[in-house]
């Protein structure tokens, strides 16, 4: 072979080598590189594999501790221990019974809940000789939802399935209304708080929308209730002496640096503007409720209960803003509702028994006994 043959041989076999070379430098680091990438995706993974071990686990837990007998109602179903299979039973038909007169056709979501109640062995003391009870809440998937402690009395058994069942269906509500509730829907008005409760949170709100809500103001009761839009909470829901007092009270956290001097001219000078600017500056640490939210349970069973049969359905499928659901509930217009829902508040339910001229007149009766006694016996000391 000639040399220039050599040559062109050379020149075409040359860039070959040296992309085989450079293609067999790289393969280290390209193995290198996906072997990374696998990794990572395997990390990523871990903790799913544990979660699903450990919901394995509490699977397999469960089911060595949960109770084998069961019973059932229209919408419970609960796995019990022959011990107080009786009592669980009774306490189910009530709850059942109170959740369907409160929930309506919305109670059949339990349906997807299973409930068991076994005795706590670990507990140590006893409540007038019922055993210590642990209830639990089970999904269709054997996963526990909810786990409590409870004594072994019809009434705290009933009262707890009750609960669960309010969370239960209340999780099943859209979010829009869940948010505004804040909280688990109250199964019955009693579960609230007392009436003196109730009026007390209404005029002692510390706002301004409070104050007029508690003068007569139903606008100023749908403001303070998240019922119609508020444009700015600060000037809308404070008056100026509200505002300079909700500085007051942050003291010295809020004297700090520059906005010390504004801080004095709120409070010193009681300048309105400045008062403003540092409710601004710290608006998120202020509360978004113009009137305590436990007032929108109360609003909320009151269209219930005003509503009857079918009230809580019309609240659940209703797709109107929050104000135009609780009228639907109610049957009344929303106006009226909410003025309606602020007498019975301020009004008390009850006449005090002081008031009562029975025991008025019996306690009158009982002190000039005790006072003829008195002085009958200073006579003859």
């Amino acid at each position: 072979m000639s040399d220039e043959a050599i040559a062109r041989l050379e020149r075409m076999v040359r860039p070959a080598l040296t992309g085989a070379t450079v293609l067999l430098l790289s393969l280290p680091t390209a193995l290198h590189g996906q072997a990374s990438v696998y990794r990572a995706r395997l990390d990523s993974l871990r903790p799913r594999l544990a979660a699903a071990r450990h919901a394995a686990d509490s699977v397999r837990a469960l089911r060595a501790v949960l109770p084998t007998d069961s019973v059932s109602t229209p919408h419970l179903t609960l796995l019990v221990n022959p011990q107080v299979q009786e009592l669980v039973r009774r306490a189910a038909q009530q709850a059942d019974s109170d959740l369907t007169r409160a929930f309506g056709a919305r109670t059949a979501v339990l349906r997807n809940t299973r409930f068991a109640v076994g005795i706590d062995t670990s507990a140590r003391e006893r409540y007038y000789g019922s055993p210590v009870l642990t209830m639990w809440s089970v999904d269709t998937a054997q996963h526990v939802t909810r786990e409590s402690s409870e004594y072994g009395t019809l009434q705290a058994v009933s009262t707890r399935l009750r609960n669960h069942g309010a969370h239960d269906i209340t999780a099943s509500l859209d979010q829009p209304l869940r948010d505004w509730a804040k909280r688990d829907i109250p199964w019955s008005t009693a579960d609230i708080g007392n009436p003196d409760n109730m009026r007390s949170q209404l005029v002692g709100a510390g706002t301004d929308v409070g104050m007029q809500c508690t003068a007569g103001s139903v606008t100023a009761c749908e403001k303070g209730l998240a019922l119609a839009p508020t444009r700015d909470r600060i000037t809308e829901w404070y008056s100026a002496a509200q505002r300079r007092e909700l500085v007051m009270r942050r003291g010295w956290a809020w004297r700090r640096g520059s906005q010390a001097a504004t801080f004095d001219a709120c409070v010193d000078r009681a300048d309105d503007a400045r008062c403003l600017e540092l409710l601004r500056a710290h608006e998120s640490e202020m509360s978004d409720e113009g009137i305590p939210s436990i007032l929108r349970m109360s609003l909320l069973r009151f269209a219930l209960d005003r509503g009857g049969p079918g009230a809580f359905d019309r609240l659940a499928t209703d797709t109107g803003d929050i104000g135009s659901r609780l009228a639907a509930a109610a049957g009344m217009p929303q106006p009226a509702l909410v003025s309606a829902w602020r007498d019975a508040v301020l009004k008390p339910e009850h006449a005090t028994e002081a008031s009562d001229p029975v025991v008025l007149g019996s306690s009158l009766l009982w002190c000039a006994g005790c006072l003829a006694l008195a002085l009958w016996r200073s006579r003859w000391s």
